[in-house]
């Protein structure tokens, strides 16, 4: 129940992406717990115990980087808890250095010149004005779909705005993006017919949508 009421509260705060991320890690929680009804139940032992199970996961094949992701959804969890009186202390080993998951670093793939050169001429023109986006602004697939057209000025060649991941947080940068000739060209090309969206699909319709199905899981289109 306790469980519950925490998803309940987080899915009006929180990207349908970041509520489905929490979502699975206490699903994940709870297989270990199953017994769980009574928050003040949870102690330095029950941590210990979904530390232990998660390194079980992980031996059988469970990403490292989701189990980090598990273990901080479970500790917000907790603290939750503390804050809002359902559990008295923390767990002195809620923050313990042993007890953290470490992600080895990977090499990034990148492409070189001629390869993104031949990328940009291969591909159509909606297509190129992604990449284009992407490289020119930093943006993601949310950037660019929630891309407003009070945030575009084609004749100044810019665009200013804060990224769509980090909007809410009070201390999120407002950027101004100086734009090359071939993004404004693009951009003057593919505008939307939309009062407010610059980018939409062939309906109208936004380019990334997102909500939760009847079983809880994430959907996107």
């Amino acid at each position: 129940a306790c469980v519950k009421r925490y998803l309940e509260k987080k899915q009006t705060q929180v990207s349908t992406g970041s509520y489905d991320r929490e979502r699975r890690a206490l699903e994940d929680f709870l297989s270990v717990v199953p017994e769980l009804e009574d928050a003040s139940s949870v102690d330095h032992e029950t941590v210990s115990r979904y530390r232990e199970h998660l390194e079980t996961r992980m031996g059988d094949g469970l990403a490292a980087a989701t189990a980090q992701g598990y273990f901080g959804a479970f500790k917000r969890f907790v603290r939750y808890l503390v804050d809002f009186g359902q559990l008295e202390h923390t767990p002195r080993n809620l923050d313990s250095k042993i007890l953290a998951i470490r992600v080895e670093t990977k090499a990034v793939e990148v492409w070189d010149t001629d390869e993104l050169r031949e990328v940009l001429q291969a591909a159509p023109a909606r297509t190129r004005l992604y990449f284009l986006l992407c490289l020119n602004c930093g943006m993601y697939p949310s950037d660019i779909s929630d891309l407003r057209k009070d945030e575009v000025s084609l004749d100044a060649g810019t665009i200013t705005r804060r990224r769509s991941k980090t909007k809410d947080r009070k201390t999120a940068p407002t950027v101004t993006y100086s734009l090359w000739p071939e993004t404004v060209e693009l951009l003057r090309q593919e505008e939307s017919e939309d009062a407010v969206r610059f980018l939409t699909n062939a309906k109208g319709l936004p380019l990334v949508r997102s909500s939760i199905r009847d079983d809880g899981k994430e959907t996107k289109i």
